[in-house]
């Protein structure tokens, strides 16, 4: 979207392009000045783009063939990220608050109604109980709603930027006495810049209150949404690396928050039999660090990074050293690397025998003979990942999937019914799809969380067990909370 901030005077032959939040009111009461309005310091006038008798240019009209004109100056003023952010949350949200169920004639009370939407659809309670700056920054990032665009919070760079537009001098509002008369220098201005308390319009002193509005998260929320600001302007960040944010959203369509609701709705986990390590799995670790992990991995090569990090956590483990299969024996192994030939990232089963060092004979196993020693506790919670041989793996479990309480499987676009065909038949209900996989934009690949429907109806947790509550009712949209969002 362009901004139709761009202030033409022809007479003069300058532009000036505003910036919410950039002594905006200031410079369009400079430029009423200017063109003999006397009544320039009329606050309401210099906002009123219709009865201020400024000319705007419109950016997607042939009027914007002045901005690429080399006799035209073109002047701007930008704005510390982080001093420009927060006085846009205090003057167009904090102040509104807090929310009023009274009807939202303002637009600003609008937007803040919609942030509070987002807080209670999305965020958690206990972390973020009422609107605040991290809220405000959050809804920022993660709604993706149409007026997360709006011009007093939008990115410094995406207003000033036109096709072929170089401005002759972009000034600093840190430095805005100096930078203030060079323009007005310029532009042939016998007025001095005005007070805020000239144009009657209160300052919300936002660089004194940096220190109690920023912490470590809001910082790099800041730092995240505003880093072309960062680079484009010359604005330093105050931090030299962004610590991680804690992921606030309640629910995502990821491993571990299925988990996690899996073990809310207290579904039985005796032991967890992960197929297919790599180098670990972390969500199961997260997830269920006091049970017991059978890991089952082929690859040699991956066995000291296992040993390491399940030790480091201090997690009981059994490392079987085989590949799961649809019986017990030996089986051919071919390996792959993606990072060009630097480690291995993949294994593949295959059945010819290749020649070269990428393929090897290695010991296969059944999950149901590995399970059948006994010496595991069950029910077992079954994560298969072995890039491609999942349904073989699954023939070779298919006996103790009666002891299993939750399977979770990685498919692809094209072969997940035959790869989920047996957990079907054998009573399991989806529980989720998480961790979708695009490649060229396509949907490649996912992995399926199904639950045993017995034990699911054990522990009365059956989706809509109890009746259908509009109130637990949320559609997953991370980047959008109406249907007026921009795609």
């Amino acid at each position: 979207m362009r901004y139709k901030n761009f202030i033409y005077n022809e007479e003069r032959g300058f532009v000036f392009a505003y910036v919410p939040k950039v002594a905006c009111t200031n410079w369009k009461s400079l430029m009423r000045y200017m063109v003999g309005k006397e009544d320039w310091l009329d606050n309401k006038l210099a906002h009123d783009k219709t009865g201020s008798g400024l000319r705007f240019l419109d950016a997607d009209s042939n009027e914007s063939d002045v901005l690429t004109n080399p006799d035209v100056k073109k002047f701007a003023m930008v704005r510390d990220p982080y001093s420009r952010t927060l006085s846009a949350y205090l003057n167009k949200v904090e102040k509104r608050l807090p929310v009023r169920p009274s009807k939202k004639t303002d637009h600003f009370e609008k937007i803040v109604d919609e942030i509070e939407q987002f807080r209670q659809v999305f965020l958690q309670d206990d972390v973020y109980p009422e609107i605040n700056f991290e809220v405000f920054l959050l809804w920022l990032k993660y709604s993706k709603s149409w007026h997360v665009g709006d011009e007093h919070w939008a990115p410094q760079h995406i207003l000033l930027k036109q096709p072929g537009l170089r401005f002759d001098f972009i000034g600093r509002f840190e430095e805005l006495q100096r930078d203030a008369a060079h323009i007005l220098s310029e532009i042939g201005c016998d007025q001095s810049f005005p007070s805020q308390k000239d144009v009657k319009f209160a300052p919300t002193n936002a660089k004194s209150k940096i220190d109690h509005y920023y912490t470590d998260a809001t910082r790099t929320l800041v730092n995240d949404l505003f880093e072309r600001d960062f680079q484009c302007f010359g604005y330093e960040k105050t931090m030299s690396s962004s610590p991680a944010v804690t992921r606030p959203l309640k629910r995502h369509p990821v491993k571990i928050d299925a988990f996690k609701k899996i073990k809310d709705l207290k579904i039985p986990v005796g032991s967890i039999i992960d197929v297919g390590v790599l180098n670990g799995t972390e969500e199961l670790m997260q997830a269920y660090p006091g049970k017991h992990h059978i890991l089952v991995e082929p690859v040699s090569e991956f066995f000291p990074a296992i040993r390491k990090k399940y030790d480091e956590a201090g997690l009981d483990y059994t490392l079987i050293e085989a590949a799961a299969s649809n019986k017990d024996g030996t089986t051919r192994l071919r390996t792959v690397s993606v990072n060009q030939g630097k480690s291995i990232t993949h294994a593949r089963m295959v059945n010819f025998d290749g020649q070269g060092d990428e393929f090897r004979d290695v010991r296969s196993r059944t999950v149901a003979s590995i399970v059948s020693s006994g010496e595991f506790v069950g029910p077992f919670l079954l994560k298969v990942d072995v890039d491609g041989a999942e349904e073989m793996v699954m023939q070779g479990a298919e006996r103790v999937l009666h002891q299993c309480s939750v399977v979770c499987i990685e498919v692809g676009a094209q072969n997940f019914f035959d790869r989920i065909d047996l957990l079907l038949k054998h009573g399991f209900v989806l529980f989720d799809i998480v961790d979708l996989c695009y490649f060229d934009n396509r949907l490649a690949q996912f992995d399926f969380i199904f639950v045993n429907k017995n034990m699911l109806n054990q522990q009365q947790a059956a989706i809509f067990f109890g009746g259908f509550s509009a109130a637990k009712w949320q559609a997953y949209r991370p980047n959008a909370l109406n249907s007026n969002t921009k795609v």
